[in-house]
């Protein structure tokens, strides 16, 4: 439709689901924002799922290795 919301293909393929109710309940349990249409659609924007699910992959810090202290040794 757009390139500003996931298509219906693009929902189906992130969920795995085909209904609208349970879309809704695995976009919820993946923190990823929507809304819904009064026809019960669900709408995805493609700003929020980039930031939810690439930008924050890309941006982890890799975990500092602690070494000791030496120089406070006696």
């Amino acid at each position: 439709m757009s390139d500003l919301i996931l298509s219906e293909d693009e929902i189906v393929d992130l969920t795995g689901k085909h209904r609208w109710g349970s879309q809704s309940a695995v976009l919820n349990s993946l923190g990823i924002h929507h809304k819904v249409r009064p026809d019960g659609r669900i709408i995805v924007a493609r700003a929020h799922f980039n930031h939810v699910m690439v930008d924050k992959e890309t941006k982890r810090r890799k975990p500092v290795e602690a070494e000791p202290d030496w120089s406070a040794a006696a």
